[in-house]
């Protein structure tokens, strides 16, 4: 069993919906899905998995295992200097500008 089909089916079941529930709320062959499952398939045509990943609300890169970039750590210094900048943009916001 791939391990794409077993992803989407993973997912379908915290939805609490089949497979062949998912296929036909996105309007794909269960064919292809099944194809997948017993591996006469490696993987889904983009438009497939596109609807696929957003009737699920997941994106495609985490159907596919891609790795996703990490969100970057803020250091303190980070956080006090966007707190700094971010309080003279208000500041600058909140100040009539004079003609």
């Amino acid at each position: 069993m791939s391990e794409l089909y077993n992803k989407i089916a993973a997912l379908c079941a915290e939805k609490g919906i089949t497979v062949t529930e998912l296929c036909r709320q996105c309007k794909i062959s269960r064919a292809s899905l099944s194809d997948l499952k017993v591996g006469r398939k490696k993987n889904l045509s983009t438009k497939n998995l596109s609807k696929i990943a957003d009737y699920l609300n997941v994106p495609i890169e985490f159907l596919l295992n891609m790795e996703q970039k990490e969100t970057p750590v803020l250091t303190r210094r980070d956080e006090r200097d966007i707190a700094k900048r971010l309080d003279m943009i208000l500041g600058d916001l909140a100040t009539p500008k004079q003609a």
